[in-house]
């Protein structure tokens, strides 16, 4: 879907792409539209964790290109704290999700937002982290732990029997097996955490 008019969205370069990928250009994305202006502004997509919040971009590491007619991001799995949205989660645990995007020009003048998908996240981390403006975000990166290609996950008796934690955790870990080709094993059955070797990841409450 496209829209026209000015002072729009009209598109994306992709219509699904996960937060954080550093290493490869898998999280860039365009922004298409029209009268974004030339000074660059603000970009804000909505949380991941919590409803109703947004994530800030960083306005050096993640918005890498602004003109009137195209914005280029990294969508981040991290927030920056900008200009004092009191729609800002906490920006250190932020992360970008499926839903809204929101562009605001350099002079301040909000651009309507408009949607994308974001199947998943590479968390990050930041070096010079206390400093708000000086903080450089890091992409997490994921090893072949059990030597089979990725991760076995041993599930606590307590989870494992908690049937609507267990299916949500399930759920993610296809969502994962689809999107990165990692291979996650599991340990099913009613075990105790203490069980778990150094090649297994716990999973409990």
């Amino acid at each position: 879907m496209k829209k026209s008019g000015s002072g729009v969205i009209t598109g994306f370069s992709k219509d699904s792409v996960p937060a954080g990928i550093r290493a490869t250009n898998a999280s860039h994305l365009t922004i298409y539209g029209n009268d974004s202006g030339t000074l660059k502004g603000d970009v804000l997509m909505e949380d991941a964790n919590q409803a109703n919040y947004f994530v800030a971009l960083h306005p050096t590491h993640n918005i890498l290109y602004w003109s009137d007619d195209s914005i280029q991001i990294i969508v981040p799995s991290m927030g920056f704290a900008s200009n004092g949205d009191e729609f800002l989660g906490d920006t250190r645990s932020a992360c970008a999700g499926t839903g809204y995007i929101r562009v605001i020009r350099g002079t301040g003048s909000p651009i309507p937002i408009w949607s994308d998908t974001i199947p998943y996240a590479i968390n990050n981390f930041a070096t010079n982290s206390a400093f708000e403006n000086l903080y450089t975000p890091h992409e997490l990166r994921l090893h072949n732990a059990n030597g089979q290609g990725g991760y076995t996950f041993i599930y606590d008796t307590e989870f494992f029997t908690n049937k609507p934690a267990y299916n949500a955790f399930h759920r993610a870990l296809d969502t994962w097996r689809k999107y990165t080709g990692l291979r996650f094993t599991e340990v099913c059955g009613e075990v105790a955490c203490q069980d778990a070797t150094a090649n297994q990841v716990a999973v409990y409450f």
